[in-house]
């Protein structure tokens, strides 16, 4: 069946209700909230996740499942990636442009 399924859009990739994007005030909240944990505790929450990666300070204890965790909280969302592209040239097997064949020696210029 083809045409919309329900409210919003149709059955093309990229059709559909529009994602939300968290607002600008609600990341300024948790910015501070972040900020004011970090003045609390005396450790922002980026050198709790690098202790607990390592398992040093107060999370010598911790399981190895939880490490990983938080190595893989640190690179998903703390290291930028990269973005690669590959793009491929067009590739001719034959010429582009057909050449005459070729005269046999001694005559190079045909006369008509």
């Amino acid at each position: 069946m083809t045409g919309p399924k329900g409210q919003w859009g149709g059955s093309r990739p990229g059709q559909g209700r529009p994602t939300k994007a968290p607002s600008g005030d609600s990341c300024e909240k948790t910015m501070a909230a972040l900020k004011a944990a970090a003045k609390k505790y005396g450790k922002s929450l980026d050198n709790c996740l690098i202790e607990m990666a390592y398992g040093k300070g107060d999370f010598e204890e911790t399981t190895d499942l939880m490490r990983f965790r938080a190595m893989e909280l640190l690179k998903k969302w703390t290291i930028p990636e990269r973005a690669v592209k590959v793009v491929k040239g067009q590739v001719r097997k034959e010429l582009a442009v057909e050449l005459p064949p070729k005269l046999p020696d001694g005559f190079d210029e045909v006369k008509h």
